[in-house]
C-alpha cells in the first residue's frame, strides 16, 4: 500500500511550457517553426507531443509571427500567451510561461526547434520529478551529454521570473549543479534542434 507522502508527490502538478517566439534569424526567409515536418509543421508536431504527455497543463510562449503559429497551432489544445518583449531575448519567454504556471508544482521548459523530443522522454523527466523530493532541476542525458527539455520544481519559481536578456534557463542548472537530477536516455534527438536552412532541408526530407 503506498503511503500518503508518495500519493502526495505523485500528485504534484507539472505545467509544461514550450517556447515559440524566436525570430528564426538563422533560417533564411523562413519561419523555421512553421517548417513541414511529419504531417504537420515543426511547432505542432512538438506541441502535440507535450499534450499527450503526463503534464497537466500546456503553454506555448509566441512572440515573432504570433498570428500565424497560433493558426498552426489551433487544432491542439495548448494556452498561447504573446510575448511582446520577445525580441529582448529568451529570458522574457521563459518568464511569460512560468508566470501562466505558478500554481504548478513543476515547469518543464521545451523548445519548440526540437520535434523528436518524444511524449516517452517528457513523462521519463517527470515520473523522476515525482519519485525524487531530493533534486529541483531535472535533464535529460544521453551519452554523458546533457539535452532538452528541462524541468525545474516551483523551488525556482522565483529564480525563473528574474531572468533577463538573450539568456535561457539552464544558466540556474550551471549554477545549482548539486540540485540536477540526471534521467540518462538512450536517445541522442534529445541533442538535436534545427536553426539553419540545410539543416530544415534535412527535416523535410525525414517527413518524406
Amino acid at each position: 500500500m503506498k503511503s500518503p507522502r508518495t500519493d502526495a508527490n505523485e500528485q504534484r502538478k507539472v505545467g509544461a511550457i514550450i517556447l515559440a517566439a524566436g525570430s528564426s534569424r538563422r533560417a533564411g526567409s523562413i519561419n523555421k517553426l512553421l517548417a513541414p515536418y511529419s504531417g504537420t509543421t515543426m511547432v505542432a508536431h512538438i506541441a502535440q507531443s507535450v499534450c499527450e504527455s503526463q503534464a497537466d497543463q500546456v503553454v506555448v510562449v509566441t512572440g515573432y509571427e504570433q498570428n500565424r503559429i497560433e493558426d498552426a497551432l489551433s487544432p491542439i489544445k495548448v494556452a498561447c500567451h504573446h510575448n511582446s518583449a520577445h525580441t529582448s531575448g529568451m529570458a522574457s519567454s521563459v518568464v511569460t510561461g512560468v508566470s501562466q504556471l505558478i500554481e504548478t508544482d513543476a515547469v518543464l521548459i521545451c523548445l519548440a526547434d526540437m520535434p523528436h523530443v518524444s511524449t516517452c522522454v517528457i513523462n521519463q523527466l517527470i515520473i523522476a520529478f515525482k519519485g525524487n523530493t531530493n533534486k529541483s532541476i531535472f535533464l535529460p542525458v544521453s551519452n554523458t551529454t546533457r539535452g532538452n527539455p528541462v524541468l525545474f520544481s516551483r523551488v525556482f519559481f522565483e529564480n525563473l521570473l528574474k531572468l533577463e536578456g538573450d539568456v535561457g534557463a539552464k544558466m540556474l542548472v550551471q549554477q545549482h549543479p548539486d540540485e540536477v537530477y540526471e534521467v540518462v536516455l538512450d536517445d541522442d534527438r534529445i541533442l538535436v534542434d534545427y536553426d539553419t536552412p540545410a539543416e530544415l532541408n534535412k527535416l523535410a526530407l525525414q517527413s518524406t
